[in-house]
């Protein structure tokens, strides 16, 4: 598997900004006025920009890359100098809001890319997202501050975002979405910063990271899970029982499986004649003894194999006892010379 270099300075740029300064990690840029990427939907006259600032390396469509940064968002004019413009103006007419964008981008052409991170607008900064297959699909949430931490997670054609929030350092979930890509593509991926109106301002990004992963996150979306659990879980993924026979299964779809294979397996032992119960309890033993390989595959977690082992033990008695009984049961014929 080949790496991806997260040095900034390699990167090459999609509409240049006039003021920058690319470091292999750090970039500071001065957007230049009304610059942006959106795509007809909602607004009249119909609105077609595809015009922003985008530094951007190569990645195949079917790799799943882990993309992070850190970035400090200014505006040119802040919330208090708005008070007093509109105070000036006596309404908001005749005046232009300084409107601000800037985070981390996935382009596939001008009708197929996604752009998420912060927004300043309306003198308030806020979470922003927007989805563009043909038609671009906008969504935000109120945030605190232009300081931001923020990762996305390109797994395939899917995409997971995600901000750490500023007071508790958690990881939240922000969104899941799609694009619309070719498998045998390629898409650009890196930060980008735009200035819609006229008035701008200025970004400086830190801490840039792009690497691929296994697609493990999917499970952790919705959990506020530490960096740890994501290790943990990935390294789990890592130990599949059938690997060694070639076959690689999505986390996700795996449980899912196990899931299913239990329930209809305690099913049958419950509620099934003597044959399946026989069946369904050896059925069991097995999904059993691939967990605890999982586990004692990874030294710091085979612990948690012996409750599975003593299981499985009680179901070997089990079984023996049943075969005995019916062996018992039989009539014993003479042998015939």
């Amino acid at each position: 598997m080949s790496s991806l270099s997260c040095d900034l300075s390699k990167f090459s740029w999609f509409c240049e900004p006039q003021k920058f300064h690319v470091e292999p990690k750090r970039m500071k840029i001065s957007m230049d006025g009304k610059t942006d990427f959106w795509q007809k939907t909602y607004y009249t006259p119909l609105l077609v920009a595809d015009n922003g600032h985008f530094l951007h390396t190569k990645v195949n469509a079917s790799d799943k890359v882990m993309m992070e940064v850190t970035f400090d968002l200014q505006a040119e004019m802040q919330f208090d100098q708005v008070k007093a413009a509109l105070n000036a103006f006596g309404s908001y007419s005749g005046y232009i809001f300084c409107i601000i964008q800037a985070g981390l981008l996935i382009r596939i052409d001008a009708d197929h890319w996604l752009k998420a991170g912060l927004e300043y607008v309306d003198g308030c900064y806020q979470l922003s997202c927007v989805v563009t297959n043909t038609y671009s699909d906008w969504s935000t949430q109120k945030y605190p501050s232009g300081k931001l931490t923020f990762r996305l997670y390109k797994l395939a054609k899917d995409v997971v975002m995600e901000y750490e929030h500023p007071d508790s350092g958690k990881w939240d979930f922000i969104r899941i979405c799609r694009l619309h890509i070719d498998d045998d593509s390629h898409v650009l991926m890196g930060p980008f910063a735009c200035a819609p109106t006229d008035k701008g301002g200025h970004v400086v990004f830190s801490d840039f990271a792009i690497k691929k992963v296994d697609g493990s996150k999917k499970l952790l979306d919705y959990k506020n899970d530490s960096p740890d659990a994501l290790v943990d879980f990935s390294q789990h993924a890592s130990v599949f029982p059938l690997k060694p026979f070639g076959y690689e299964a999505d986390p996700v779809s795996y449980l899912l499986a196990i899931g299913i294979i239990e329930c209809f397996l305690g099913l049958a032992m419950l509620l099934g004649p003597s044959t399946m119960q026989r069946l369904a309890c050896k059925g069991l033993m097995a999904v059993m003894a691939l967990g605890m390989h999982s586990f004692v595959a990874q030294a710091k977690y085979a612990f948690i194999a012996i409750p599975a082992a003593f299981f499985v033990g009680l179901f070997i008695v089990h079984q023996r006892i049943g075969m005995e009984r019916r062996f018992r049961g039989k009539p014993n014929f003479p042998r015939r010379n």
